[in-house]
């Protein structure tokens, strides 16, 4: 059965250590990494490469053991590796009674590089616009965006405000790019669905739950980054959000244990 197509090795390395980069000491031998992605297709030469620019970003630190070379998360993620378990595996959903978030920042025209940086990471955590300098999301996204505009050192230019709608009035699908969202999640169902019945049908090995695993967890961990949980009266009558979560849960549920084991069994854990 022909598999989804493969994300950037640069992607599938930041799923192995998010899964398994986190327990222990969290090093992890440069030929375990590559070992591991092997298995889900990508050569040793991508494997260092890709640790290579992890490495200049700082996502990764490394050190010697001997002759050889370990790596594990930069201890500043760690934190941000944590809201996203949240994110991807027990997402939370508002109802129209919950308050909201409101996020106000005001810069001049000078300022234009450090407004792209506040806008950008309003974007990336779910955030929808009101008017300019003036975004919204739900209220159970507080603690996280705190968390976040903390750790990039930007928390001194932005407020954060508790608000409620008044009267019969309800924020607007418009706010968010709610179209774009639906492509991606039709997108994941028209790439996954097949794999799913694929999965179904056969008694997997470890080392082939993991191939299939953490691509396919590697395409779903950027959509509820970019989904806040709206409350449905919101959303499109027809939403796809629903069966893209129906489906990787499926997925999840069939491939994360023997791809854990596959993982352990490779690090030694």
């Amino acid at each position: 059965m022909p598999r989804p197509p493969l994300p950037s090795h640069r992607d599938l390395l930041l799923t192995v250590f998010g899964l398994y980069g986190r327990g222990t000491d969290g090093w992890i031998p440069v030929a375990h990494l590559v070992q591991l992605l092997a298995d889900t297709g990508v050569e040793p030469s991508g494997v260092r490469a890709s640790i290579s620019r992890l490495l200049k970003k700082g996502t990764l630190i490394n050190r010697r053991q001997g002759q050889h070379s370990e790596y594990r998360l930069s201890p500043e993620l760690h934190d941000a590796f944590s809201a996203g378990d949240q994110r991807i595996f027990a997402p939370r959903h508002a109802s129209m009674d919950d308050p909201w978030l409101l996020a106000a920042f005001t810069l001049s025209e000078t300022q234009r590089g450090l407004r792209h940086r506040i806008r950008s990471g309003l974007t990336k955590l779910g955030f929808g616009t009101v008017a300019p300098g003036l975004w919204i999301a739900p209220v159970h996204l507080k603690e996280e965006a705190e968390d976040y505009f903390s750790r990039h050192a930007l928390d001194e230019h932005v407020i954060f405000f508790r608000a409620e709608l008044t009267g019969d009035r309800r924020p607007r699908p418009e706010w968010w790019n709610l179209e774009l969202l639906e492509q991606q999640y039709e997108r994941f169902v028209a790439n996954h669905s097949a794999l799913l019945d694929d999965v179904r049908s056969r008694v997997l090995s470890p080392n082939e739950a993991f191939a299939l695993y953490i691509p396919t967890l590697t395409h779903w961990r950027g959509l509820p980054y970019l989904d806040p949980g709206l409350p449905p009266e919101i959303l499109p009558e027809r939403w796809h959000g629903q069966d893209a979560r129906r489906l990787f849960t499926d997925l999840h549920e069939a491939l994360a244990e023997p791809s854990s084991r596959h993982a352990h069994a490779v690090l030694g854990h």
